[in-house]
């Protein structure tokens, strides 16, 4: 039994409150003549199973605690099964950029089952030159958007024909009952608070400094979310997605970060700032 840290507990409880999804999308486009077997949708699956202990929240569900007394736990599902997580699905003709995007838009829409571990991968065949997608969703209550990112790097492999690791047995923990859920809640809730209450009393200490500072120098306050003005683009999620992508040479977005200075998530936030700003103009 794992409790789930405050960020994660909010994450989840944002989707059940809202509607709108919160698991993060992870989108690999497979060149299978790199392949010298070929693709095999079935081999794929096997190798998914030898290497399915490499990402151990893979397997875990979350249940919550009785009254809602404390954040929510993560334990293992007893009843894991692989096939229901992997799915194979087929790109509409032709198979281009277009159609990829669409079928991404509907598999991202489809909502997830909360009674299971909080992650999908659809995999998806029939792409122009014989190209296949991992479309792969992942809760934010398990991570962020980079830790997933580096939890597909553990599960799979970039090297074509790599050696696949080692099979290895699984047990799953005892599910723990509602009792012993609320008796963990009750034990674990003063020490999340002894954890909590200084980290927030120096939050509200250095706002209150970072105002007087703003202050006595005459500067207006940075504006707060609550000052954004009203667009298409900070209204309410709701469960439709439309999706689109477009690709990018890595080598040249490399040389501008660092001809700027700067890391590709700035030159990333950068750009899309200024889209933002023209849009809005």
């Amino acid at each position: 039994m794992r409790r789930m840290d405050g960020f994660s507990a909010f994450m989840l409880t944002q989707e059940e409150s809202t509607g709108a999804y919160m698991h993060t999308l992870k989108i690999a486009i497979l060149e299978t003549s790199d392949s010298p077997e070929g693709w095999s949708f079935d081999r794929f699956l096997e190798s998914a199973a030898r290497r399915i202990h490499l990402v151990p929240m893979y397997r875990w569900k979350f249940l919550k605690v009785p009254f809602g007394l404390h954040h929510p736990v993560w334990v293992d599902d007893p009843d894991f099964d692989l096939n229901y997580h992997i799915r194979r699905i087929a790109c509409p003709a032709p198979g281009d950029q277009k159609a990829l995007c669409d079928l991404v838009s509907q598999v991202y829409a489809w909502p997830m089952d909360k009674s299971k571990p909080l992650w999908m991968c659809w995999v998806a065949e029939g792409l122009e030159g014989g190209r296949v997608a991992l479309i792969t969703l992942v809760h934010h209550a398990y991570t962020d958007g980079m830790g997933a990112g580096r939890l597909l790097t553990q599960f799979y492999s970039a090297e074509p024909g790599a050696e696949e690791p080692e099979a290895m047995a699984w047990t799953p923990e005892p599910t723990p009952s509602k009792l012993a859920l609320l008796g963990r809640a009750l034990v674990d809730l003063p020490l999340t608070w002894a954890r909590t209450l200084p980290k927030i009393g120096r939050g509200v200490a250095n706002l209150r400094e970072m105002k007087k500072r703003y202050e006595e120098s005459g500067q207006e306050l940075p504006p707060t979310v609550a000052d954004a003005r009203d667009s298409p683009l900070n209204m309410m999620l709701s469960k439709r997605r439309t999706f689109v992508f477009e690709t990018f040479e890595l080598q040249e977005i490399r040389s501008l970060s660092k001809g700027f200075g700067v890391t590709i998530n700035d030159l990333f936030v950068a750009a899309a700032a200024s889209a933002y700003r023209t849009f809005m103009i």
